[in-house]
């Protein structure tokens, strides 16, 4: 049996095409699957439990008919139907869950998310998303009469709109370090969201995150050219401190009839070592950029 995901939907009144393909999908692939997440924004607009409109009531049937059927239904609360409650997951047959909640899928471990959150960039949204997150501020909203609630809803929307045509795309995509940090904290391998409307598979290394300030730090990439400088200057001395070392201990060891053999050794091993290094170094250098463009450079 499959586990279905789906997020995004915006069900409005205004578009009809969508409400009928989420119809034929819970007549048909929804029928066989063990469980079925809506990660956040299935509704347009949602101004609480009460609502009474014909999308309302009747989504709600619909979804209670599939679970009946034995597929557990699982609901987050998306930037646009937050105020999603436990009456209409009741009457729904659904579950709320938190965001992000993690589950175990086979031998992977997976984040779910609607993705609002991953977009840290977008500060203004930010900052709009923690003042209608705020309790105190839901239970104020949600005292309005019902047709006051329509009518704020109705220009909040508009107002999104208007806002997210004047924004810049990479604004309202998610922030990488963010997923990288969910990854992280979740010990997880798997990231499944939604919000930015952008259907993708993304591959990434969570490691990099380590491994990239150790690089830095390695080949002094933090400091510009003076420390890169620094470090090229104190490579040659830690260089010299080797190949002195050993000359002086070579020369200890020589009286007026020469060098002993084991001396003699240590000295021409020095100077091979030392100048076929530096060879060896200058010839990587020479042949590391047309490497670059070659077959091998996949390695």
């Amino acid at each position: 049996m499959t586990t279905l995901f789906i997020s995004d939907l915006h069900l409005h009144e205004s578009r009809p095409e969508v409400t009928e393909a989420f119809q034929e999908f819970l007549r048909t692939q929804a029928q066989d699957a063990q469980a079925l997440y809506i990660l956040g924004d299935f509704f347009d607009v949602w101004i609480g439990d009460d609502d009474d409109s014909p999308l309302a009531t009747q989504t709600a049937a619909q979804l209670r008919q599939v679970a009946d059927k034995g597929v557990a239904i699982y609901l987050m609360h998306g930037n646009r139907d937050f105020l999603l409650g436990e009456q209409f997951a009741k009457n729904a047959g659904a579950q709320l869950i938190d965001d992000p909640t993690i589950v175990q899928l086979g031998d992977r471990s997976a984040v779910l998310m609607h993705g609002d959150t991953l977009c840290t960039r977008d500060v203004d949204y930010m900052a709009f998303r923690a003042q209608v997150r705020n309790p105190q501020w839901q239970a104020q909203a949600l005292a309005q009469p019902l047709a006051v609630r329509r009518h704020i809803a109705m220009e909040l929307r508009n107002q999104s709109k208007s806002m997210s045509s004047l924004k810049a795309e990479d604004i309202m995509d998610v922030t990488p370090e963010e997923v990288v940090r969910v990854l992280e904290d979740s010990n997880a391998n798997l990231l499944i969201h939604g919000h930015t409307h952008r259907p993708k598979h993304h591959f990434l290394t969570v490691n990099d995150r380590f491994l990239t300030p150790i690089y830095t730090l390695h080949f002094g990439n933090y400091g510009g050219l003076l420390v890169r400088g620094l470090y090229f200057v104190l490579a040659l001395l830690g260089c010299l401190l080797f190949f002195s070392g050993n000359v002086m201990w070579c020369e200890r060891r020589t009286d007026r009839h020469g060098p002993s053999h084991s001396a003699a050794f240590m000295l021409r091993l020095t100077l091979g070592v030392t100048f076929g290094v530096m060879a060896g170094l200058a010839m990587s250098f020479l042949v590391s950029k047309p490497l670059l463009y070659s077959p091998w450079s996949v390695w």
